[in-house]
Parts: C-alpha cells; structure tokens; sequence
C-alpha cells in the first residue's frame, strides 16, 4: 500500500510546499449487487442503517482513493493536498466515487543535525550492489543513508519498518524517495527527507529496510527480497560500523573453505579480497584492544560472574579508560560476592551493557 501525507487543506505543519504538480483524480465504479440493494430497500422502509451498503461505499472510497495514490507517484508527488470526495449512484445498482486533490512535492524544514534520530538497518540482502545502512529520523520526516558498490541513484521505493526497545515494530510501509545525493565519501548516498506520520514510533532503536525498486536515467531495477536478519543487537552493530564503516553487517569469520567479509559475503578461502566490498582479507582484522559490544555473545555464554570477570580482565588489563577500571571492579566484586548470594551472572552483563551504552 502507498503511503504519503494527505490533507483536505492546502498545507503541513513542519513542511513547505516546493512544487504543484497539478490536480489529479482517481475514480472507481462498483456495483452493490441484488443483495445490497434488497437489504437497502428493507432498511429505508423500517429507518436503520444497512451495513452492506456501508462497506461498498467505503470500499469504492478507498479504491478511488488508491488509483489517485498511483497517480500521484507516477507524477512524483509525496504529498496530497485539497482532497475532496465525491459520490454518485448510478442505474443498475452502481456506486461511483471520484477522489479529487492536488499533487505537490513537499520537503521537511531542515532539521539541525542534532534533532536527528539514527538508527541502524538491521537486515541486509546478500550480493545487493545497494544496501541502507542507517535510517534518519527527524521529528516528522524520513531519510535513508545507503552503500552502493558502483551503483549510482537517483531515486528509490523502500519498504520500512522501525522496532522499539520492547522489539515491537512500526511499520511505515512503501515510502518513495525521489532524490539522492553522493556523500563526500565514495560510494555513500543519501536521500532526500521525505515526510511521514512518525507518531506511533516512541522509542525506536533500530530498523529493517527492503529495497523495492531503484531508478537512474529512467532505468528502473527491481531489488530482492530475501533478506537476512542481523545477529545482533542495535548497538552492536552500531559498534561494529563504528570500527569498520558503515557498510559493516558482520564480523569477520573464517571457516573451513570461506571467509565471509564485513560487509557480509561469503568468499572462497583462496580469495584475497572481497568479490562485493573489494576488501582485502587482512583489512577484517580486529580494530584495536580491550572490550568491546561484539564479545557481548561470547560472554553471554559463560556460566558465572567470576567466568565474566576472567574474561573482561584478560581484555581491560591495564584498564583502557577510567570507566572500563570502574567496570573491573564491579565486576570483581560481583565475582567475590557469588560465594554468598549464588550466581552472579545477570549482574555482570547488566554493569556490561550499561558500560557500552556509557
């Protein structure tokens, strides 16, 4: 289903009008069938309201109001303003409804780059030349940061979907963006803000992007669907793009014939360099010392708080920061204190995470 920002007035709070693009309508005709009628007849006789009529009107009304939706993609809208509805009956039990509005082209007032939300993409789909790797989220308006391995933009339809602390998720839908510009940095693009209803999206963290279609010079591509879940949490990814790029969705692995790279392919052991990314083999190697959110998996596997200690004081000896020494010795004291009150565990990787979100 399209979504855009649909009005029947002639303006949004939080965003100006930078183009008309005309008046636009989308019409349908549906027949109510001998039964609606008949039911219809009945109630006007007795004076009570006829649901199956009810449901036709509002099917033939969300029907025109699709076909005008089309339209106005086709015409590169992202917003409708002046929306009017009309309806007419016609013989043979006929129900025709037009949805009238004008087409423009909206864009949020700027927010300042403080007043934005960042979210990381927790999915990505093998061998895509184009990924999202980050959602941008002002206070009533979308972007999307993108990799693309020698893939230039222009526009592109996605489908978004964001998840809150509690992993609920808010899905967004299809949302066109038609506008995208390269970043200083090679081979990163951005889109344009493009305005949606972000009320219903408290607390989100992360998010999961499929891309449908991509557009440059009037070519239009058809994207993949079959995308792959990230394992592991939001902020370890955003760890992990904090050490390797943003184009980073895995940690380097190597197995018995394949090593799979950063950006998530998996490559023949004889390879020396990504066949996506083109990194070489060696550019995977761990970023620095000490710990960090992409042990948090490993030390979740451990059985007790003076395992978890061991484990972090290997890393943090000497300590790295004043926080990671703060960390050591509650994590120590967890460890001295199991002899009393039993297993410590949940203790250690909470003062753990509180630690990375420090």
């Amino acid at each position: 289903m399209i979504r855009m920002l649909l009005t029947s007035g002639y303006n949004f709070e939080g965003y100006r009008i930078v183009e008309y693009l005309g008046f636009l309508s989308g019409e349908t005709v549906l027949g109510t069938g001998f039964l609606s009628e008949f039911s219809a007849g009945f109630s006007d006789f007795f004076g009570v309201s006829n649901q199956r009529f009810a449901d036709k009107l509002e099917q033939a009304k969300d029907a025109a109001i699709q076909h005008l939706l089309e339209k106005a993609v086709n015409a590169g809208a992202n917003a409708l303003i002046g929306i009017d509805i009309d309806y007419n009956m016609f013989s043979a039990n006929m129900i025709g409804v037009i949805a009238n509005a004008t087409a423009v082209k909206i864009e949020a007032i700027e927010a300042q780059s403080s007043d934005l939300q960042i979210l990381p993409v927790m999915n990505y789909v093998p061998g895509a030349r184009v990924r999202p790797v980050q959602v941008l989220l002002g206070e009533s308006s979308i972007a999307l940061q993108l990799c693309s391995y020698g893939e230039p933009l222009e526009a592109l339809l996605a489908q978004i979907r964001l998840e809150n602390l509690f992993g609920q998720t808010v899905d967004l839908g299809s949302i066109a963006f038609f506008q995208c510009t390269a970043e200083e940095k090679a081979g990163f693009w951005h889109t344009e803000f493009a305005p949606i209803d972000l009320s219903l999206a408290r607390g989100v963290c992360a998010a999961e992007v499929l891309l449908c279609k991509t557009f440059f010079h009037g070519k239009q591509t058809a994207h993949p669907s079959d995308s792959i879940r990230i394992p592991y949490q939001a902020f370890q990814l955003s760890a992990l793009k904090k050490a390797y790029g943003a184009d980073a969705f895995l940690s380097f692995s190597i197995e018995e014939d394949s090593w799979t790279c950063l950006c998530g392919t998996r490559n023949p052991s004889s390879a020396e360099k990504c066949a996506l990314c083109e990194r070489y083999k060696g550019a995977n190697a761990p970023v620095g010392d000490g710990l960090n959110p992409l042990h948090l998996a490993a030390l979740e596997k451990l059985e007790n708080a003076k395992e978890i200690y061991k484990f972090v004081a290997e890393l943090e000896t000497p300590p790295h920061s004043p926080q990671a020494k703060t960390l050591l010795e509650g994590l120590e004291s967890n460890a001295n204190m199991e002899r009393l009150y039993g297993n410590m565990k949940s203790s250690s990787l909470k003062k753990i995470r509180q630690f990375f979100q420090e």
